[in-house]
């Protein structure tokens, strides 16, 4: 299973935050379980009944829980990491306890907005990187696993990585890093809205559109559980 979450502050209100937050239901990741929920702060009371009522859904279309979850958490940022450690993961593995199923996570933070920006050697001087490019050593934490990935190509411009910080894993990812890199690659191609690649796994773009419509056109008010198997939201 793949999730992603993002959480939409609405200009109008900034004292409501609306939680976008889907998940995949199939092996071919082409279906999806989407949930939205208004809070007052951008924190964990709603994670629990979000990810409770995800894998109950996943239970209910595939008949057992998934055997892995990635989590793609979008809209954190450096300073932020500590609290989302603390507080988010450890809503998820209750949430997973609760339950009883055997589900293995890999928490990765995924972050737009940063400074860095690289380079490759070419016939007139210096080329924005080649699509898929990831650098994952020199330039990365040492305290844990992060790395950098170029999904996109620009005829005009710089190319802005995304930066994905894994707070958490579990999962096999941990004994081959390059397959996690290779999944969020591909995600970045799995977006129904475009033809191409964009910056972010596609459930974060899910989520932050679903976020983005409760806090902007729906006046912070959550869309009716009716609509969670559908992409109503694109």
């Amino acid at each position: 299973m793949v999730v992603g979450m993002d959480v939409y502050h609405a200009g109008k209100n900034k004292t409501k935050s609306a939680i976008g937050f889907v998940g995949s239901l199939n092996d071919s990741l082409s279906r999806f379980y989407s949930r939205a929920y208004i809070n007052n702060e951008e924190d964990v009371h709603v994670l629990e009944p979000a990810l409770t009522s995800l894998l109950n859904r996943y239970k209910a279309v595939n008949n057992v829980y998934p055997k892995y979850i990635a989590m793609f958490r979008d809209g954190v940022g450096e300073g932020q990491l500590g609290k989302v450690q603390e507080n988010e993961l450890k809503a998820f593995q209750n949430v997973i306890a609760n339950l009883q199923c055997n589900s293995k996570l890999c928490f990765v933070v995924v972050t737009k907005r940063i400074m860095q920006r690289f380079f490759q050697s070419g016939g007139r001087g210096l080329d924005n990187p080649m699509p898929g490019t990831v650098v994952f050593d020199t330039l990365t934490k040492e305290n844990r696993f992060d790395f950098f990935l170029a999904p996109t190509s620009s005829r005009q411009g710089t190319v802005t990585p995304t930066h994905y910080n894994v707070i958490y894993d579990d999962t096999p990812f941990w004994q081959d890093n390059g397959r996690l890199m290779d999944l969020s690659f591909h995600l970045c191609h799995m977006y129904f809205n475009w033809t191409g690649a964009i910056r972010v796994p596609s459930v974060c773009q899910y989520a932050h559109k679903l976020a983005a419509l409760c806090g902007d056109s729906l006046a912070n008010v959550a869309p009716t559980p009716h609509l969670a198997d559908t992409l109503f939201y694109l």
